[in-house]
């Protein structure tokens, strides 16, 4: 699960490490921007989206045809950072969850005589989940 809310600058790097790690045969899903879709999506990567759209605030700058905005007071801006924050770590974690559930729902572990055995994902402890994510 990588995560960011920012410019193409700030998702591109994300996306690339996502489809690394893909090639590796990785489980990767990116939450960003909603912008950028089409772009992730045409990688064959799982997106979620996350943030507001960012192309909309820089498309709602003034032209010679239109009214300019008046910008947000600091502390609306305090409010939208916090909102932004808030929703980011919503969106990560039903993301997050999304895919343990849709993970087996039994995990293989090797135990500790070499042999394998099976663990319902339900009462698996973490560190299973994680070890076999990273065996992966």
């Amino acid at each position: 699960m990588l995560s960011t809310i920012g410019s193409r600058g700030d998702v591109q790097p994300l996306v690339s490490l996502a489809s690394h790690l893909k090639a590796l045969g990785q489980e990767v899903r990116v939450c960003v921007p909603p912008d950028f879709r089409e772009w992730i999506e045409s990688l064959g990567i799982p997106f979620t989206p996350i943030g507001p759209e960012l192309r909309g605030s820089a498309a709602s700058r003034p032209t010679a045809h239109t009214q300019p905005q008046t910008p947000p007071t600091p502390e609306r801006r305090r409010q939208m950072a916090e909102a932004t924050a808030a929703t980011q770590f919503e969106t990560v974690t039903a993301a997050a969850l999304a895919v343990l559930r849709r993970s087996s729902s039994r995990i293989t572990t090797t135990n500790t005589t070499g042999h394998s055995e099976s663990t319902p994902s339900a009462s698996a402890p973490r560190t299973h989940l994680a070890r076999q994510r990273l065996i992966r």
